[in-house]
């Protein structure tokens, strides 16, 4: 089944750094923080739950039967790009860094579907906080940072993701969806400070309401050492 307008319209996004971000970051973040676009008082997701689709799946995304976790997980869900390019069912909404995710979990492109789930390693305080901005000029501002102590050395590697939230029924979707719609990664040492401030270019005809930031950060081995996610109530 075809998909309606929403994932049609949705262009590849391009995620880049702004000339002028510490000035957007300075002027969107404080006020949008103060009305809940923050995983301030959120407590932390307890597992990371990702969903993969190939694009050339329309009736993957229709699916009644999709699997989904419990409250406490970090759901999101990625569309990897086909063979087929731009002619997929689901091509606008299929993204690079949906392969590169799956290229660093070990994994070749979903057929048709695919499913992997990290818990977390460890449970305490929250460490990790993701805040974004309001929208200024098509971007949001974005925060990751780090809170807590600081991690025994080693090769880390942070992710930001811009997501929508799609409830059931949206655009034909069988399940409630959270499509990430870019991602960002970059190596930490785990010692050094963790502030990384960007901006991510928002999806052509998104309602800002439905988008949300989660960010991650796993060790050389792939496991699970923090997670957050923010979303605008």
């Amino acid at each position: 089944m075809p998909l309606q307008p929403l994932l049609r319209l949705a262009p590849r996004l391009a995620l880049r750094p702004l000339t002028a971000l510490p000035l957007l970051v300075a002027a969107t973040l404080p006020a949008q923080a103060q009305i809940g676009c923050r995983s301030d008082g959120q407590p932390a997701p307890a597992a990371l739950f990702e969903r993969f689709l190939s694009a050339d799946c329309d009736t993957c995304w229709s699916d009644p039967r999709t699997p989904a976790p419990g409250p406490s997980a970090l759901l999101l869900d990625w569309i990897a790009p086909s063979p087929q390019g731009d002619e997929a069912p689901l091509a606008a909404a299929a993204m690079v860094e949906t392969t590169d995710r799956l290229q660093a979990l070990g994994r070749s492109t979903p057929a048709p579907t695919a499913v992997h789930v990290a818990a977390l390693e460890r449970r305490g305080p929250q460490a990790l906080r993701v805040v974004y901005g309001r929208p200024v000029a098509g971007y949001l501002g974005v925060m990751l940072e780090w809170r807590g102590s600081p991690l025994p050395p080693g090769a880390y590697r942070t992710t930001l993701a811009l997501v929508e939230h799609l409830p059931a029924g949206t655009e034909g979707a069988g399940v409630a969806r959270v499509l990430v719609r870019a991602a960002t990664t970059a190596d930490w040492d785990g010692r050094r400070p963790l502030k990384d401030l960007r901006g991510m270019r928002m999806p052509e005809g998104a309602q800002a309401t439905r988008l949300g930031v989660a960010g991650w950060v796993q060790d050389a081995e792939g496991r699970l050492v923090a997670a957050a996610r923010a979303h605008c109530e």
